[in-house]
């Protein structure tokens, strides 16, 4: 009797320890699939399990050597890759069989009419059970998705144990994309540019689309992108090699019209721009001439040739000079919709003969000028960019309505214009317009990074709003923001931290300020001077939550399983935003400590604290620059990080003109500027005024040659200023005001001051002063007054003419000085 009981209890010791434990129906993954059964166990994974491809298909190598590699950064096991299923093994135990712990990729082609058709396109079935898991699918893409669903259940594991589940998952949308702005800023090297495809897979994305105005090395012309960091031919071809591997297509956006500024400057190429005035700065190829397509055709042929696809993205936004240059004539024949739809409809019939490929085309101009749509071939693909919050985007409509079929949204991240995205907007407007097209039935959707001024974000910031956009798009409804956060810190990092979440909500939500881009804050000149009460509050509440940030990020070190590195680039953007809180903090306290006093003036103390604290922010501008360049160059070439180190050494460099001051006792309170703003009559500067340029135009009599001569403008969005026909000055919007000498543009008698002002959205307005001084000390002071003559025209030879004839009117004075929306510009 004894002994029975001692076999029947050492039979169900055994039969435990084989027994699984019980399940916990939860997964945080990115995106999360669509159809999810839980069955009631777990299965424990061990160093022993293989992988299986039974089907022997190539395609599938890679997928199982994925697994392999995240099993060993998992839990550093050597899973072995077989070609057949291994054979059942027997146990010791009466009636109980075992086969070995095996994945199984399994080419499982489906046969049912109620099969959604992307299903059998990029659809896959996971089955995970007690000593097997099976990834089944029609295609290679599909088996591929199902191992980066498996690689993510291994990276959640806890203490290598899994859920049994079954899932059926498929995308909502066909394509899911990425444009990639490396024309304006950072260049990745080939390591980033693989690592980048990579993630975008990991996250199930299937197209990518590096944004190339003059990044590529053409043979055509060797000059295009020199010392820029231009993509090679080389290099591309690992890239392509590597998207093909990753079942993503690589097709650049190369833009075709607009955007060429850089490219149409080189002296052998500025004979193809559409505007040909030496005093301006190219931006559009020129439409009409037939030279300028043969260029722009040898160019296409080079870069498709590079990167073989089914479509060829040319661009085509934000072509506003068309129509004021060379095919000024054939837009007043015909308009300037169909010289558009003329010469998209040129490079469509040459990428469809040549290339054998449908073109992408940004929908921009199209939908300014609605007539071009009933000229433009309806094979075109759509891509339809807003990056309001929406909800509702009825441009999609109109699009449809017109007869075009092939559709693509294209929302942004809010990753330009700062060192760090606006999530807030960024992923609003990603949600809002992904949804829509889910609803429409778009396409696909492609999400945008841009570059703008200087690409100082750095680009691996951006991964919070690619993957978000990653589950927009494959997930049949919008992902919860928090859930997402949680979601997608433990796929990222290896880790479940509801504090790293918080870290980055904290981060990539800044709501405090009236401006577009918190960021943007940063690179104001340092002023001693009295701050707005509400800027003030915002910025004590950055202050605590970068504090805590930092704290969350130097605690999760040891944690993080996966991309420890990415948190310096956390912790570098938190240190930005807390260095710029503290400095604002510290100069409205200097401002109120100096009052109307020279620092001189105040007790030893007071000057000493004053001096300390503008030496202790100029030591933290230092240390930030060198950790930027640091982080810049992990990832990227050099070439364009100049220009982002220069402008941090130029705020560190005004400091050290405070402290110059304030060690002489000189240092002083700013005062407001007494300059007034202008601009076109009948416009409110408080609401959203017409969008294009405009003409103002000031005759200046001097009764003797002036002695010195200084002007400084600023304007919303740019303006450029003339002097007797002479460009004096061009300033770009979001940046410090631009100041010049000028004295060698005036003469005595009669001078014509003029400017050419652009609004592209929102308020538009020009803050002008212009100094001007006589050998008797004299000073004469130019500014908005009732002198000012504006027109929407700016007719031939404007710039040296006097404001006569019908379009000319009183030009509109808004106000002097630090006035709404313009109280906290960098003057």
């Amino acid at each position: 009797m004894g002994r029975k009981c001692i076999k029947i209890v050492v039979i169900i010791w055994a039969l435990a320890l084989t027994m699984p434990a019980l399940a916990t129906e939860e997964l945080t993954l990115v995106p999360m699939p669509r159809e999810v059964t839980f069955l009631e166990w777990e299965t424990s994974l061990s160093g022993d399990w293989v992988i299986c491809l039974p089907d022997r298909n190539p395609d599938d190598d890679y997928s199982a050597e994925l697994l392999v590699k995240e099993a060993e950064d998992c839990f550093a096991w050597n899973w072995k890759i077989v070609d057949k299923v291994p054979g059942e093994k027997y146990v010791l135990l009466k009636g109980f069989t075992l086969k070995d712990n095996a994945i199984i990729l399994h080419d499982g082609s489906v046969l049912n009419d109620d099969i959604p058709e992307l299903f059998l396109e990029q659809g896959y079935l996971l089955t995970i059970e007690r000593e097997k898991i099976i990834i089944e699918a029609s295609t290679a893409v599909g088996r591929f998705y199902g191992v980066q669903t498996l690689r993510q259940i291994l990276r959640t594991a806890e203490e290598q144990r899994i859920p049994q589940l079954k899932i059926k998952d498929y995308p909502a949308l066909k394509w899911r994309g990425i444009s990639d702005d490396i024309s304006r800023g950072q260049v990745s090297t080939v390591k980033d540019f693989k690592e980048i495809i990579r993630q975008l897979a990991f996250y199930k994305k299937n197209l990518y689309q590096p944004y190339i105005e003059d990044m590529f090395t053409f043979d055509t012309d060797p000059n295009i992108g020199k010392d820029r960091g231009a993509v090679t031919k080389a290099e591309m071809a690992q890239m392509v090699a590597e998207a093909k591997k990753n079942h993503i297509v690589l097709t650049p956006v190369f833009e075709c019209l607009g955007h060429q500024d850089r490219l149409l400057s080189l002296p052998e190429n500025r004979k193809y721009a559409e505007v040909q005035d030496p005093d301006r700065t190219p931006w559009s190829f020129s439409p009409v001439d037939s030279k300028a397509l043969e260029f722009l055709k040898k160019l296409i042929d080079e870069l498709a040739e590079s990167t073989p696809a089914s479509f060829f993205h040319i661009g085509g936004d934000e072509a506003y000079d068309v129509g004021r240059g060379t095919s000024k004539k054939r837009v007043k024949k015909i308009g300037v919709g169909r010289v558009h739809a003329e010469f998209f409809t040129r490079l469509h019939d040459h990428v469809k003969e040549r290339h054998n490929r449908q073109i992408m085309l940004y929908s921009d101009m199209l939908l300014r000028h609605r007539e071009a749509l009933d000229y433009l071939p309806k094979d075109v693909i759509l891509i339809d960019w807003h990056y309001g919050s929406g909800p509702d985007f009825p441009s999609v409509k109109t699009l449809r309505d017109a007869g075009f079929k092939n559709i693509i949204a294209s929302p942004g991240i809010w990753s330009w214009g700062s060192f760090y995205p606006h999530f807030n907007r960024g992923i609003t407007n990603v949600a809002n317009f992904t949804k829509v097209a889910k609803q429409e039935q778009l396409l696909g959707c492609i999400t945008s990074s841009w570059g703008d001024n200087g690409a100082e974000n750095l680009r691996e910031n951006n991964w919070l709003g690619y993957a978000f956009s990653a589950a927009a798009e494959w997930e049949a409804e919008t992902p919860d923001l928090d859930q997402y956060l949680r979601r997608y810190v433990a796929v990222r990092y290896g880790v479940d931290s509801p504090e790293l979440a918080k870290a980055e909500k904290l981060l990539g939500w800044i709501e405090y300020f009236d401006v577009r881009y918190p960021g943007q804050l940063f690179h104001r000149t340092p002023m001693i001077r009295l701050y707005d009460e509400k800027l003030l509050d915002g910025m004590t509440r950055v202050e605590n939550d970068m504090q805590a940030v930092r704290q969350i990020v130097a605690s999760a070190r040891d944690k993080v399983r996966f991309d420890r590195d990415h948190l310096d680039s956390i912790d570098h953007a938190a240190h930005r935003f807390l260095y710029m809180a503290k400095r604002y903090k510290a100069l409205d306290d200097m401002a109120r400590t100096l009052g109307l006093k020279k620092l001189g003036e105040l007790p030893n103390d007071q000057q000493e604290a004053i001096i300390n604290e503008l030496k202790s922010l100029r030591t933290e501008l230092v240390d930030l620059t060198s950790e930027y360049q640091r982080l810049w160059l992990k990832r990227n070439k050099f070439p364009k990080l100049d220009f982002n180190l220069e402008r941090l050494q130029k705020q560190v460099a005004e400091l050290s003109g405070l402290i110059t001051l304030a060690v002489a006792g000189n240092l002083t309170a700013y005062r407001e500027p007494e300059a007034v703003w202008f601009w076109y009559p009948g416009e409110d500067r408080t609401r959203a005024t017409a969008r294009g340029n405009k003409y103002f135009m000031r005759v200046i009599n001097l009764d003797q040659e002036p002695a010195a001569a200084e002007i400084k403008c600023w304007a919303d969005d740019r303006a450029t200023v003339f002097i007797n026909g002479k460009k004096v000055l061009e300033t770009l919007y979001r940046a410090p005001a631009v100041t010049a000498n000028v004295r060698h543009f005036l003469k005595k008698g009669k001078n014509h001051l003029a400017v050419e002002g652009q609004n592209r959205r929102g308020s538009a307005g020009i803050l002008l002063n212009l100094d001007i001084k006589f050998s008797d000390d004299t000073v004469l002071v130019i500014t908005g007054d009732e002198d000012w003559w504006a027109s929407d025209r700016g007719k031939w030879r404007w710039k040296t003419r006097d404001p006569k004839g019908k379009s000319w009117k009183k030009a509109k004075l808004l106000g002097k000085g630090l006035i709404r929306p313009w109280n906290s510009i960098d003057w």
